[in-house]
């Protein structure tokens, strides 16, 4: 019916402007977290920074499939495309692993050799911001996948809510290190967050 047809066309509108918002916050996250790494040499800050390496391929993989979904069925695919959402959840997943490990293996790696820290204060408040803006859009998109029936924005919701504990983790970590001076708490924050992300994959 027309109706129905209407309220399609508002759903496939809301998941791509839904979708385009993920990737341009993912490219400002991965900017703003590598600079925050750079300005403090933070293994915390840089965990929360290859996480949105990661997030950053993930949205990318989860616009392919909301716009390879909508394609019309054809002879190979008589049921359409919608199945492609389960295998972009699944390689979601497989991609936050790989941030996992490269994250455990980077803070043994600080706790062994010692941090090098400095300009923790100005990392602190570009994590803060960050973080906030990701809970934002984490709930946003999660709304809209399920307002609109769309699995790869819900997937990408709790993938954004992920990095957002993360962000949290490493605000905790770092302002004991500010407050108390012992360094060896930023790898160790790093690593529990690694561990944290693995368990989320």
């Amino acid at each position: 019916t027309p109706a129905e047809h209407e309220m399609t066309v508002e759903a496939e509108r809301a998941q791509r402007w839904a979708m385009r918002a993920s990737m341009a916050i993912a490219v400002l996250m991965l900017g703003g977290k590598g600079w925050a790494y750079v300005l403090t040499g933070s293994t915390a800050i840089l965990s929360d920074a290859l996480e949105s390496v990661v997030h950053l391929a993930a949205t990318g993989m989860a616009a392919f499939s909301l716009w390879y979904a909508r394609q019309p069925a054809d002879r190979k695919h008589p049921y359409g495309h919608g199945k492609i959402a389960y295998f972009s959840s699944g390689t979601e997943g497989a991609l936050i692993l790989v941030a996992a490990v490269a994250i455990v293996w980077e803070s043994v790696r600080a706790l062994i050799e010692g941090p090098e820290l400095s300009n923790l204060g100005v990392g602190l408040a570009i994590t803060a911001g960050l973080g906030a803006v990701n809970l934002a859009l984490g709930l946003f998109l999660i709304r809209t996948g399920t307002r609109t029936n769309a699995l790869v924005l819900v997937a990408n919701g709790h993938h954004v809510l992920t990095d957002m504990w993360t962000s949290l983790g490493v605000l905790i970590g770092v302002a004991l290190v500010l407050v108390t001076g012992l360094t060896w708490l930023d790898p160790l924050v790093a690593l529990l967050m690694g561990l944290n992300i693995m368990w989320t994959s």
